[in-house]
């Protein structure tokens, strides 16, 4: 599997490879290009799971720019009572 710097990709860049390699797995062709560069992948499910990868790295790059923090699941808990009774 290639290894790439996913900071060298701007925004629109992750959402257009992220869209050509969902597009050629519908298709069934486990290759496809951009910019290029062309990547072969063994399987559908190994380009899945770059199209995932790459999914996740655009909602964290979406949610910094937003200003969102991730919630640390191990901190106190707080809970809120339901208003009125």
């Amino acid at each position: 599997m290639a290894v790439y710097d996913s900071q060298s990709f701007t925004l629109e860049d992750l959402r257009a490879m992220r869209k050509r390699i969902l597009e050629q797995r519908a298709k069934g062709v486990s290759s496809w290009s951009y910019n290029g560069q062309s990547f072969t992948y063994s399987s559908p499910d190994a380009m899945m799971r770059v199209a995932d990868e790459i999914t996740r790295e655009i909602r964290h790059r979406m949610a910094d720019d937003l200003g969102l923090q991730p919630v640390d699941l191990n901190g106190p808990i707080i809970t809120r009572p339901l208003a009125g009774s």
